[in-house]
């Protein structure tokens, strides 16, 4: 469940920005993310709606998405710009990129794993959908992507660091769209922190109008991270209309 959702495609249904749209709408405004990090077993996720395009969507539903996930246009160019802002802001950063340890938390159908191993020692990718993961799963056994491990699991402040492979420390932790649909991003990073090695990075990136600059910044200092860089990042574009997406860097301290 960890997915990628867009500003104008899935949000909370008693979110900022409800919208309308037709079916057509519905088909060019994907959800982008990669699910936001829930849990169905936990009380708050019990009987929760959300709303793509302005139509009421179970949590349950996005499984739905999985098969056309990668054929998604907008999804892929998200994922492009994503990848783009991390190569050119934090894997700079990295010390020993080829031998590093990296989550892709909320990681969908794995857009940016998949160009992460080529660079890196090892991904985790996690998500709590079990179709996203089965799809990224089917692509490391057909296009023979090595060093990439998919794991279906529900993560969020209270089971992070519980599946074996996430107890480790990692050196870089990348969430694309995720944690503005967190049921709590403060007490997410502060878990996310607890598997962070020191000196390790972490990056996220979030549509500006729902995760302003001044809540990525408060909820890094309350976590023990020390901020590197907020700011606005780059923008998709929609029907004549720019959102812009903002990035948050941020470093624990060693």
């Amino acid at each position: 469940m960890l997915e990628s959702v867009s500003h104008v495609g899935l949000k909370p249904e008693n979110g900022h920005h409800s919208g309308t749209a037709n079916n057509s709408e519905i088909r060019h405004r994907p959800p982008f993310r990669e699910k936001p990090g829930v849990r169905t077993d936990t009380p708050w996720a019990t009987g929760t709606r959300l709303q793509i395009a302005g139509r009421s969507m179970a949590l349950d539903e996005w499984d739905d998405h999985a098969a056309g996930w990668d054929s998604n246009q907008d999804v892929r160019l998200f994922a492009e710009k994503a990848f783009n802002s991390l190569n050119r802001r934090a894997l700079p950063l990295v010390p020993h990129l080829a031998d590093c340890q990296v989550l892709d938390f909320g990681c969908g159908t794995g857009h940016l794993s998949e160009k992460l191993a080529p660079l890196c020692g090892h991904v985790v990718a996690v998500d709590t959908s079990a179709k996203m993961i089965a799809v990224l799963q089917n692509k490391i056994v057909d296009k023979g992507i090595g060093k990439i491990t998919a794991l279906q699991s529900a993560v969020d402040f209270t089971t992070i660091g519980q599946p074996s492979d996430l107890a480790g420390n990692f050196d870089l932790i990348v969430a694309s769209s995720v944690c503005n649909f967190l049921p709590d991003y403060e007490a997410s990073l502060r878990g996310l922190r607890s598997i962070m090695k020191p000196g390790g990075y972490f990056i996220q990136w979030d549509w500006l109008a729902d995760m302003p600059v001044d809540r990525i910044r408060g909820a890094y200092e309350a976590a023990g991270l020390k901020a590197i860089a907020v700011e606005a990042d780059f923008a998709m574009e929609f029907e004549e209309k720019s959102l812009p997406v903002v990035v948050g860097l941020a470093q624990l301290p060693a």
